[in-house]
Protein backbone atom coordinates (compact mmCIF):
# COMPACT_ATOMS: atom_id res chain seq x y z
CA UNK A 1 0.00 0.00 0.00
CA UNK A 2 1.41 3.21 -0.89
CA UNK A 3 1.88 6.12 1.91
CA UNK A 4 -1.32 8.25 -0.01
CA UNK A 5 -3.26 5.40 0.62
CA UNK A 6 -2.49 4.68 3.65
CA UNK A 7 -3.26 8.63 4.53
CA UNK A 8 -6.50 8.38 3.18
CA UNK A 9 -7.75 5.26 4.64
CA UNK A 10 -6.42 6.54 8.08
CA UNK A 11 -8.07 9.97 7.80
CA UNK A 12 -11.31 8.03 6.50
CA UNK A 13 -11.25 5.94 10.01
CA UNK A 14 -10.22 9.47 12.11
CA UNK A 15 -13.86 10.65 10.00
CA UNK A 16 -15.77 7.55 10.90
CA UNK A 17 -14.71 7.57 14.27
CA UNK A 18 -15.82 11.25 14.91
CA UNK A 19 -19.13 10.70 13.55
CA UNK A 20 -19.88 7.92 15.71
CA UNK A 21 -18.77 9.97 18.56
CA UNK A 22 -21.56 12.54 17.34
CA UNK A 23 -24.20 10.55 16.67
CA UNK A 24 -23.72 8.25 20.24
CA UNK A 25 -23.54 11.63 22.29
CA UNK A 26 -26.23 12.86 20.45
CA UNK A 27 -29.08 11.16 20.21
CA UNK A 28 -32.07 11.90 17.70
CA UNK A 29 -34.61 14.65 19.32
CA UNK A 30 -37.78 12.67 20.65
CA UNK A 31 -39.19 15.93 21.91
CA UNK A 32 -41.39 16.93 18.66
CA UNK A 33 -42.40 13.39 17.96
CA UNK A 34 -46.09 12.85 19.49
CA UNK A 35 -46.67 8.85 18.84
CA UNK A 36 -48.28 7.80 22.11
CA UNK A 37 -50.23 8.63 25.40
CA UNK A 38 -47.52 8.83 27.19
CA UNK A 39 -45.02 10.72 25.27
CA UNK A 40 -43.97 12.92 28.12
CA UNK A 41 -42.58 9.49 30.23
CA UNK A 42 -40.98 8.30 27.02
CA UNK A 43 -39.08 11.27 26.95
CA UNK A 44 -37.59 11.36 29.77
CA UNK A 45 -35.96 7.57 29.32
CA UNK A 46 -35.11 8.03 25.74
CA UNK A 47 -31.29 9.43 26.31
CA UNK A 48 -30.75 7.02 28.90
CA UNK A 49 -32.29 3.81 26.50
CA UNK A 50 -30.29 5.90 23.43
CA UNK A 51 -27.33 5.38 25.65
CA UNK A 52 -28.12 1.83 26.88
CA UNK A 53 -28.85 0.38 23.63
CA UNK A 54 -27.50 2.32 20.67
CA UNK A 55 -24.92 4.54 21.97
CA UNK A 56 -22.25 2.51 23.45
CA UNK A 57 -22.24 -0.04 20.56
CA UNK A 58 -21.73 2.65 18.39
CA UNK A 59 -18.49 3.39 20.63
CA UNK A 60 -17.51 -0.22 20.85
CA UNK A 61 -14.46 -0.35 18.54
CA UNK A 62 -13.82 -3.55 19.85
CA UNK A 63 -17.00 -5.03 17.55
CA UNK A 64 -17.93 -1.82 16.25
CA UNK A 65 -21.46 -1.65 14.02
CA UNK A 66 -21.10 -2.02 10.58
CA UNK A 67 -21.55 1.51 8.51
CA UNK A 68 -25.09 1.05 7.28
CA UNK A 69 -26.29 -1.43 10.10
CA UNK A 70 -26.51 1.56 12.24
CA UNK A 71 -30.44 1.47 12.19
CA UNK A 72 -30.79 -2.71 11.71
CA UNK A 73 -29.07 -1.90 15.82
CA UNK A 74 -31.92 0.22 16.76
CA UNK A 75 -34.61 -1.63 15.31
CA UNK A 76 -33.74 -4.67 17.43
CA UNK A 77 -33.21 -2.17 20.84
CA UNK A 78 -35.37 -2.81 22.95
CA UNK A 79 -35.86 0.69 24.79
CA UNK A 80 -36.88 0.03 28.18
CA UNK A 81 -39.70 3.08 28.92
CA UNK A 82 -40.16 4.12 24.86
CA UNK A 83 -43.32 3.07 23.94
CA UNK A 84 -43.48 1.07 20.81
CA UNK A 85 -44.93 3.67 18.87
CA UNK A 86 -42.44 6.18 19.65
CA UNK A 87 -39.74 3.96 18.24
CA UNK A 88 -41.06 3.39 15.17
CA UNK A 89 -41.30 7.38 14.98
CA UNK A 90 -37.96 8.03 16.09
CA UNK A 91 -37.13 5.23 13.46
CA UNK A 92 -39.30 7.11 10.76
CA UNK A 93 -37.68 10.10 11.20
CA UNK A 94 -33.78 8.81 11.58
CA UNK A 95 -34.89 7.43 8.09
CA UNK A 96 -36.04 10.77 6.72
CA UNK A 97 -33.38 12.97 7.81
CA UNK A 98 -30.74 9.65 6.38
CA UNK A 99 -29.24 10.29 10.29
CA UNK A 100 -26.27 7.68 9.67
CA UNK A 101 -25.93 8.29 6.21
CA UNK A 102 -22.49 10.27 6.60
CA UNK A 103 -20.95 7.20 7.22
CA UNK A 104 -21.56 6.22 3.93
CA UNK A 105 -20.94 9.06 2.40
CA UNK A 106 -17.30 8.63 3.64
CA UNK A 107 -16.65 4.98 2.96
CA UNK A 108 -17.71 5.89 -0.85
CA UNK A 109 -15.46 9.14 -0.77
CA UNK A 110 -12.67 6.65 0.13
CA UNK A 111 -13.60 4.36 -2.42
CA UNK A 112 -13.12 7.05 -4.70
CA UNK A 113 -10.15 8.17 -3.49
CA UNK A 114 -8.40 5.28 -4.06
CA UNK A 115 -9.70 4.21 -7.49
CA UNK A 116 -8.35 7.34 -8.10
CA UNK A 117 -4.72 6.86 -6.49
CA UNK A 118 -4.81 3.73 -8.71
CA UNK A 119 -6.55 4.28 -11.48
CA UNK A 120 -9.00 1.77 -11.23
Amino acid sequence: MSGKAFVVITKAQDALIYERSQRAFNPPPISNIQACDCHIYCATHWAKGWWEEVARQLLDLSAPVAVGEELSCMQSATFSGISPACKDAILQLMILQNYFGRGEKILKAVEEGICKLYEL
